[in-house]
């Protein structure tokens, strides 16, 4: 093969494995290229974990997982215990778990996350195996994240919640549970600031690689009027070895508008001063219509929302303010 150590053939060839899996003709076969294909995607992974080819490692890995669940799941053997089950699961969701703290909202990992969410949401061999995985033992915090989604997407908010509970109860110091419990937090209690504060707070260590975690407690901090500590914290996010598709996404938006005024403008980008605060959020020009862009000048009053990338605050949906009479 020309090139063998090229990253983008490395994944091909993974890839290739996945679908040659799908027509094996049998079981022996199938798991022989599944397991190839996951040595090569995992090799990815290794070799780059914070650039792109990282992420499709990642996917990758993730649809390895999925088929195993599957061929488990479809096998009707009496033969295949809970454990099996459970520890497939767990396989899929911890892959999941790290690759979109690597690489948040990746749209290939949020696909295999539905799809998996389908999977067991459609088997109750599959919720009995996590009841029972969970129920044996509560510090497996793999288990109880999955447990906790699948409760969730049923409609059992409470039960997602003592899930989650209980086995940071059992293992108070779990990064995995701290952030699951937060981000839970987030959806349905966003009252209790400085619980939420405190878990995500819990879910990294300085110069890790949980850069999801990182991004919504700088967004925690930034949102109580903490902006030095919210600096702090995106200033070590900006340095990750990340891709700038990663690195300048915007994400997880603040409720409500806020209004300033355009201190420094240049020809791609400016800056506005926030009004009460007095914090600087950026603007580009990508995020501003275009007639709006052509009339700002230096001073000039403007609303906007404010969400986040890894480098800071920044404004989406910038628009004149309109000053009453």
């Amino acid at each position: 093969m020309a090139a063998p150590y090229d990253l983008s053939i490395k994944h091909s060839k993974a890839e290739l494995l996945l679908r040659l899996a799908d027509i094996a003709r049998t079981p022996l076969e199938r798991e022989q290229r599944l397991r190839e294909a996951m040595r090569i995607a995992s090799s990815l992974r290794d070799d780059r974990p914070g650039r792109v080819s990282g992420s499709y490692a990642f996917h990758t890995i993730v649809k390895v997982g999925l088929r195993r669940l599957e061929d488990l799941l479809e096998d009707g053997a009496a033969a295949v215990s809970e454990e099996a089950v459970s520890s497939a699961i767990r396989s899929v969701e911890d892959s999941l778990l790290d690759g979109l703290q690597r690489f948040p909202d990746d749209p290939y990992l949020l696909t295999s996350e539905a799809q998996l969410a389908t999977l067991l949401k459609d088997s109750a061999r599959a919720i009995s195996a996590m009841r029972s995985a969970f129920k044996t033992n509560p510090r497996n915090s793999v288990i109880a994240v999955r447990l906790a989604k699948s409760l969730e997407a049923a409609g059992n908010t409470s039960g997602a919640k003592i899930t989650l509970q209980t086995s940071l109860d059992s293992s108070p110091g779990d990064k995995k549970l701290h952030y699951a419990l937060a981000k839970f937090l987030m959806r349905h209690e966003q009252q209790v600031a400085d619980q939420i504060e405190y878990h995500l707070q819990r879910s990294f260590t300085h110069g890790d690689a949980n850069y999801d975690a990182q991004l919504l407690y700088a967004r925690q901090l930034y949102a109580k009027g903490d902006i030095g500590g919210a600096k702090e914290r995106f200033r070590s996010l900006a340095a990750a070895k990340v891709g700038p598709d990663i690195r300048d996404r915007m994400r997880y938006p603040l409720e409500g508008w806020f209004s300033g005024r355009v201190e420094r403008l240049e020809a791609t980008y400016c800056f506005v001063a926030r009004d009460g605060i007095g914090d600087w959020v950026f603007a580009h020009r990508s995020e501003v219509d275009a007639a709006t862009w052509k009339r700002l000048r230096m001073g000039s009053r403007v609303r906007f929302q404010i969400a986040f990338t890894m480098k800071g605050q920044a404004a989406q949906n910038l628009v004149p303010e309109i000053v009453a009479g």
